[in-house]
């Protein structure tokens, strides 16, 4: 059996530090704005990526979005299908170019997968 650093923490701990089966993932997103008026983007990203239950924490401007999005819930996590979805619906939109959308990675420790 392989034992990873977390299996000397208790259950609780593991769930309060997001650690072992409680690891939450997400992905960063970087991509250019042309020709659109960036608030009604905005307006419609977000309206997107609420019904897909995730969330986006980042920034908007001078053509740029670049940020971090995860899912709605606490110890929720994006799956590899809503990762092909939003990657879908960007590359569909005709004002966005460039998507740089990165592989699932752990919200919570950079260092982690």
């Amino acid at each position: 059996m392989i034992k990873t650093r977390h299996d000397n923490k208790s259950r609780r701990l593991r769930k309060k530090l997001y650690l072992g089966e409680f690891t939450v993932l997400g992905m960063d997103l970087d991509c250019s704005l042309a020709g659109e008026d960036e608030d009604v983007w905005v307006d419609a990203f977000l309206d997107w990526l609420e019904s897909q239950h995730l969330c986006f924490g980042g920034g908007v401007g001078a053509g740029q979005v670049s940020g971090y999005i995860c899912a709605k819930g606490r110890y929720d996590s994006v799956t590899q299908a809503q990762w092909q979805l939003l990657h879908d619906w960007l590359s569909a939109q005709r004002h966005i170019k460039n998507v740089v959308l990165s592989s699932l990675n752990n919200a919570w420790y950079a260092d982690q997968k």
